[in-house]
């Protein structure tokens, strides 16, 4: 899933604006553990220092020891949207927003995450404003899927190339190239929210 591929993505945005200090904050499932070990391996051998912390579903986020005590600026959620809406709320209490801090969230999740769901039984401690607040300047971070019919995407990404030209230099005719980790560390989309 669209998960998989968020280290990938979530490394070439540290990278490239050369983030030194990163928490990641993750979800313990599977799937979010190997995005965690993909990302924290990459970002370590390039010399970021990387701290992790995790949390059970079932314990929420009241299972993180205080997600937010230590002097990084650059957080990455590598959860689902719904522990994220709780822990922008954290992060509105103790003042985290831009410029003091920056958080990196998959753009798989649904436009306007930070909102309330319909028929939400979240028990969110903070509003939409607020929440608002704190994602300002947050980056939602994907990989394009690399397939043919996407050749239509338009915008540029990070590394100031578009879709289609990545597409059309790397892959026609070199199928055998679709999805390498070469290939995916480096061409990432990012929003700016």
């Amino acid at each position: 899933g669209s998960e998989e591929n968020q280290g990938f993505a979530d490394f070439g945005v540290i990278k490239f604006y050369g983030w030194k200090k990163v928490t990641i904050l993750q979800l313990d499932i599977d799937s979010f553990e190997r995005v965690t070990i993909e990302l924290s391996t990459r970002l370590r051998s390039i010399g970021v220092h990387v701290s992790i912390k995790t949390f059970e579903e079932s314990d929420g986020i009241a299972g993180l020891q205080d997600p937010f005590a230590n002097d990084t600026t650059i957080y990455a959620f590598v959860m689902y949207d719904d522990f994220a809406r709780q822990l922008l709320c954290m992060a509105y209490e103790k003042n985290l927003m831009y410029p003091r801090s920056t958080f990196l969230h998959p753009a798989w999740w649904v436009g306007e995450w930070w909102k309330d769901p319909p028929n939400s039984t979240e028990n969110l401690t903070c509003s939409e404003e607020q929440r608002a607040q704190v994602v300002e300047h947050s980056i939602g971070v994907l990989l394009y899927e690399y397939i043919e019919d996407a050749t239509d995407v338009a915008e540029t990404g990070i590394n100031g190339t578009t879709y289609r030209k990545k597409f059309a230099e790397h892959y026609m005719g070199n199928e055998e190239t679709l999805g390498t980790e070469n290939d995916f560390g480096q061409d990432c989309y990012d929003a700016i929210w």
